[in-house]
């Protein structure tokens, strides 16, 4: 692109009007190109958001809820859809291929235990920082909402709880976070790539305890499928999250609360030491490890993440998951009064 010059001296333009405010030019190209992938993937978003309410809303009127094997099935088929379909749709809106910006090469061994061990510490102490928060909200009387899901009994009932709970979301909602949205957003930089998806991986959740402990734990699966170069990483730190989650949940259940607090002080401690041997090892063997390649935007990090966030159908988006956060507290809040 040629300015003939000074870019930013109006007099080059008819009657002194300068096209790009005060940007330049490049920034400019870059704010819509940023604004472009927003509204591609806030599309994907409340397509997902409209499947999943119409499905919901089916499953209330049907009665499905009250069979536990029945929800899980149904929430494994909608999990398989709202995290695929929409996501592969924006990404030809995007017009890019999901084969360029999403890796499925095999990841070695040396690489991936130390990793993903490192993962599992950064996931403790997202876990804290979601207990602090909890905590702090249970002093002015507001009792955090969790989604709450019945278990199936029988040995199917345990495999697809298992399925549902643990081996399809490390699946769909990576491929969805780290693949697509992460994977398209990298042409701006990896650091801007990890944050949004980790923000919008954490908002995705629809309440506040489990978003703060999923944007942190977004920030490491961000990470590791950029240093690893394959999304498997993401997926197995995923799986090992939500299976390991399964397993204290199991433990606990049933104790006293003094009981609970032992293991689960227990469980923190195990997973965060082994986590800061997962980073020393892998510091050893890559020693720029936890470096990421230097930004490739034009504009600043946080003016880039503004644009993004102030696309029309991703501001739609952060409206819905708010109203979703808010009733679902004033639901759970109506529940405990009663």
């Amino acid at each position: 692109m040629n300015f003939n010059g000074n870019p930013y001296n109006p007099y080059q333009y008819p009657y002194g009007f300068y096209p790009y405010g005060n940007l330049t030019p490049e920034e400019y190209f870059e704010k819509l190109a940023i604004k472009k992938f927003s509204n591609s993937i806030g599309a994907a978003f409340l397509i997902l958001n409209s499947i999943s309410f119409v499905a919901s809303l089916v499953m209330v009127l049907l009665g499905s809820l009250n069979d536990a094997f029945l929800t899980w099935v149904i929430q494994i088929l909608l999990s398989t859809l709202v995290f695929t379909v929409p996501f592969i749709v924006s990404t030809k809106i995007m017009g890019v291929r999901v084969s360029d910006i999403i890796s499925f090469k095999k990841v070695q061994p040396s690489m991936l235990f130390p990793l993903v061990l490192a993962g599992l510490g950064v996931s403790m102490l997202g876990n804290m920082a979601a207990s602090v928060i909890s905590y702090t909200m249970s002093l002015f009387g507001i009792h955090p909402s969790y989604p709450d899901f019945p278990v199936p009994k029988g040995v199917f009932g345990g495999l697809i709880y298992f399925l549902g709970l643990c081996v399809v979301p490390a699946l769909v909602e990576e491929f969805a976070m780290r693949g697509v949205v992460m994977g398209s957003l990298r042409r701006f930089g990896d650091g801007f790539a990890i944050f949004v998806s980790a923000m919008l991986f954490g908002i995705m959740h629809g309440n506040l305890i489990q978003a703060v402990f999923a944007f942190i734990l977004g920030l490491i699966l961000g990470y590791m499928t950029v240093a690893s170069g394959s999304i498997w990483t993401a997926v197995t730190l995923h799986f090992l999250n939500n299976f390991l989650s399964l397993v204290i949940s199991e433990i606990t259940k049933g104790l006293s609360a003094g009981n609970n607090v032992i293991i689960s002080c227990a469980y923190f401690i195990l997973f965060l030491a082994l986590g800061i041997i997962g980073a020393a090892l892998y510091l050893k063997k890559y020693p720029a490890g936890f470096r990421i390649n230097k930004s490739k935007l034009f504009a600043p990090t946080k003016r880039a993440v503004k644009y993004f966030f102030s696309a029309p159908l991703t501001i739609i988006t952060l409206i819905i998951y708010a109203i979703t956060f808010i009733t679902n507290q004033v639901a759970m809040s109506f529940l405990n009064n009663f």
